[in-house]
Formats: structure tokens, C-alpha cells, sequence
């Protein structure tokens, strides 16, 4: 599990069946001072998590769609929205 920040929405006018109804979100990790490092990645929300919301996600694709709980092909998905980010 990885600590990220949501940096955008993905809206897509078609999606295969099975993420028809799931929120896909943009998120960079962030590193222990919160600061941004890294690729933007594509993540399914799984928490209600919005864009500035320091988030949990995982990139562990079997770990990814247990989470979900249906027949979705994802690799990354954010498991919830942190209060804080944890200080050292």
C-alpha cells in the first residue's frame, strides 16, 4: 500500500461492462514530506475520494479488485481517504 494525493477526475464517455458506474480517479504518490513524486496514475475509487484528498491506494493487481468485490480488471485502486498524512 502506497500514500497518494488525488491530482484529477478521468471521465470516459465508453467503458467496458465491468467499470460501467466506477469512479476512476488521477493520483500521484507522495513521498514522507507530502510532496508529489512520480507518474500520474489512473486508480479506481473505491473510498468517495476527492480531488486534494491524500489517499491509500494499491497497485497489487489481485489486492486491487478484492477491493472493488466484483469481476474488475484494475490494478490500482484507492482503499480509503486520509485524515492526515502520518508525520515521522
Amino acid at each position: 500500500m502506497t500514500i497518494g494525493k488525488v491530482v484529477g477526475n478521468l471521465i470516459s464517455t465508453i467503458k467496458i461492462p465491468s467499470h460501467q458506474g466506477k469512479k476512476l480517479m488521477m493520483i500521484r504518490e507522495v513521498n514522507e514530506s507530502g510532496m508529489e513524486c512520480g507518474p500520474v496514475i489512473v486508480a479506481m475509487d473505491s473510498s468517495c475520494a476527492g480531488i486534494g484528498d491524500y489517499v491509500l491506494f494499491t497497485t497489487e493487481g489481485g489486492s486491487a479488485k478484492m477491493i472493488i468485490g466484483e469481476n474488475v480488471e484494475t490494478d490500482t485502486t484507492i482503499l480509503g481517504v486520509l485524515d492526515h498524512l502520518p508525520q515521522e
